[in-house]
């Protein structure tokens, strides 16, 4: 039977539809990198603190005499680590849900995907943040080659230097994480004869491979700007760019419009080199994160107090990107696996809305499982 715009919106059907293909959803395209579990209560909301699962307690075996009793297996006194309930979810106007019962023979089954879609693509981002965190790792788990002047691409000799820090755990290495850049980087490699050094399909010249490990793609690699931008016009004070993101911004153009000391003077930027350019005359201050397409990228212009003109550009350098090698169980995504789906009334539009919310925690082990160390390595390049 065709779909009408008087087709009634069941909500209790299309939460059961989203609960039921929630179970067993994977991140990371299901890789062995992470330990998926969606046993979180499904009372926990944003913001709540909530204990790791810990599942690696039994450690080396331990030799005792006779009669003399054995250590309990377990974490550590004082152990106890602890991640923070993130919520993320998404609504749309029941007049919407009409228009897609107008199109799709199974408006819920519809939904159900995107939901899901963007959900998974939520959590990636999630895992690869907490991956690529630097606090919690020891020194020799961040290898830092970034360099403005002389650019230090990702190539297969530093990701087998990125393997040494694991030792003689090198077992159950998972993948490298890489930005498309680095990817292409490595595909770009070639011997004195221009012949590729990566090994991959003949046919179509990819890399699946890089020292051993499998190569995924992700443009949510971290992209960070640590050294100061290119300023140009008249006396421009030192702005700079601090922060990191994950939304493949890897060039950032600012341009002051109205000149004035900070707080007065205006400016615009551009993540695609001035083709096209973010609101009018926003007004200076000590600091602003920039935004793209409405959505905070996580990168912050520090605007120091001074005089600025309106023939002043700051034009970004070189970005550092950071590639992430993982191991096996190295991740932790833990999500409920009752999203509540639920109908909201908007009485200023006189509307209703279609809420879904969804509540996971991402965590990065102190190690990986049956190992010592733990279980990924960064490696920051240009």
């Amino acid at each position: 039977m065709a779909n009408t715009r008087e087709t009634p919106f069941l909500p209790e059907v299309l939460q059961d539809a989203v609960r039921a293909n929630f179970r067993g959803k994977q991140a990371l395209l299901g890789s062995s990198a992470v330990v998926t579990m969606s046993g979180m209560a499904t009372s926990a909301r944003g913001g709540d603190k909530i204990d790791v699962p810990y599942f690696d307690l039994v450690g080396d075996f331990e030799d005792a005499a006779e009669g003399v009793s054995l250590t309990v297996a377990g974490l550590p006194d004082g152990v106890r680590d602890q991640m923070v309930v993130a919520r993320s979810g998404k609504a749309i106007r029941l007049s919407d849900w009409k228009k897609m019962a107008e199109n799709f023979a199974d408006p819920y089954a519809e939904y159900t995907r995107q939901i899901n879609v963007a959900a998974s693509r939520r959590w990636d981002r999630a895992l690869i943040s907490v991956a690529s965190a630097s606090a919690g790792l020891p020194a020799g788990h961040i290898i830092n080659r970034y360099s403005a002047g002389s650019p230090v691409k990702l190539s297969w000799s530093f990701s087998v230097d990125g393997r040494r820090p694991f030792g003689d755990e090198q077992d159950n290495l998972a993948m490298i994480v890489v930005h498309s850049k680095a990817y292409f980087d490595l595909v770009a490699e070639v011997d004195g004869q221009q012949r590729p050094l990566q090994a991959g399909p003949p046919t179509d010249g990819s890399v699946t491979r890089v020292a051993g490990i499998q190569v995924m793609i992700s443009d949510r690699c971290p992209i960070a700007f640590p050294t100061a931008p290119v300023a140009a016009g008249t006396t421009p004070p030192a702005v700079t760019i601090t922060g990191e993101n994950s939304v493949a911004i890897d060039t950032v153009l600012v341009d002051i419009q109205v000149g004035g000391s900070r707080g007065t003077a205006t400016f615009q930027y551009s993540f695609d080199g001035g083709t096209t350019w973010s609101e009018s005359n926003v007004l200076t201050a000590a600091t602003y994160e920039m935004k793209q397409r409405g959505i905070n990228t996580g990168l912050v212009l520090n605007f120091p107090v001074g005089t600025y003109n309106a023939d002043n550009t700051y034009t970004s350098a070189q970005p550092q990107y950071t590639s992430v090698l993982v191991k096996q169980r190295a991740l932790l995504l833990y999500y409920s696996s009752k999203p509540l789906v639920e109908t909201v009334r908007e009485p200023l539009t006189d509307s209703e809305l279609i809420a879904a919310n969804t509540y996971f925690g991402a965590w990065r082990y102190r190690r990986s499982v049956s190992d010592t160390r733990p279980g990924v390595v960064l490696l920051r390049h240009n």
